[in-house]
C-alpha cells in the first residue's frame, strides 16, 4: 500500500537517482523518436540495453514497459518502435 504522506517532490538536481532515471528515459525516447529528418538514433538503446532488467531473457514488458498500449499495437502506428525489439 502506498502511503501518500511519504510521497514528496524533490528537485532532480538534488537526487542522483533521478538524474540517472532521466538519462535512461531520454536514451530510450531518442532511440524510438523520429526526428525532423525521419531518422531515429537506436545506438542509445544498444548502449543501455545490457543494463535493462530481464525476465527469462526478455526486457520488453519487464525492464521496458510500453504504455498505454501493447507493443504490437503501437508498432502498427509507429514502426520506429521496432528499435526496441531484441533488447
Amino acid at each position: 500500500m502506498i502511503d501518500p504522506g511519504r510521497i514528496r517532490s524533490v528537485e532532480h538536481s538534488k537526487l542522483a537517482g533521478l538524474q540517472v532515471a532521466d538519462a535512461v528515459a531520454s536514451g530510450i525516447h531518442f532511440g524510438v523518436r523520429v526526428n525532423r529528418y525521419g531518422e531515429t538514433e537506436p545506438a542509445y538503446l544498444r548502449y543501455l540495453g545490457s543494463s535493462f532488467y530481464r525476465y527469462k531473457g526478455v526486457s520488453l514488458g519487464y525492464g521496458i514497459k510500453v504504455w498505454p498500449e501493447d507493443y504490437d499495437v503501437i508498432k502498427t502506428k509507429a514502426p520506429e518502435i521496432e528499435n526496441l525489439a531484441g533488447l
